[in-house]
């Protein structure tokens, strides 16, 4: 029976640590652009308000790459989708904190996120693997 297992290498490891702090860059830049107004737009229009929760779910997920913890597929995707569901929780309690508005497209980011991941590691981080 075959099943799918991480393979960490040094390649992988430096290509999960690249995307997450591209991610993360782009992220903190996307926020400052959108509170100081600085004119520097690097997320495209509707992408700007939802590019944190994209990102912390692809993030959170990806750092698992960076080191040599090894997780079998399926439980790869119920930990992504398990990020999301914390932004999604986490977004609905923006509707009892105060200056903090719900989005739902915040919510399809996080899902997003989750399924970006979800692709990403099963292209480039794991391989197929005989299992006994």
């Amino acid at each position: 029976m075959h099943s799918l297992h991480t393979a960490p290498t040094p390649v992988r490891k430096g290509v999960a640590i690249l995307l997450v702090l591209v991610c993360a860059i782009v992220a903190v830049m996307d926020k400052v652009d959108r509170d100081f107004d600085t004119g520097l737009t690097v997320v495209p229009g509707i992408l700007s308000g939802t590019w944190p929760n994209f990102s912390v779910v692809l993030i959170t997920a990806t750092l698992l790459f960076a080191t040599n913890f090894r997780m079998p597929f399926r439980k790869f995707v119920k930990f992504s989708f398990g990020a999301a569901a914390g932004a999604t929780i986490y977004e609905i309690a923006q509707l009892w904190i105060p200056f903090r508005t719900f989005d739902w497209l915040d919510i399809l980011a996080s899902l997003a996120g989750a399924l970006a991941s979800i692709g990403a590691a099963r292209i480039a981080f794991y391989k197929r693997a005989l299992s006994e």
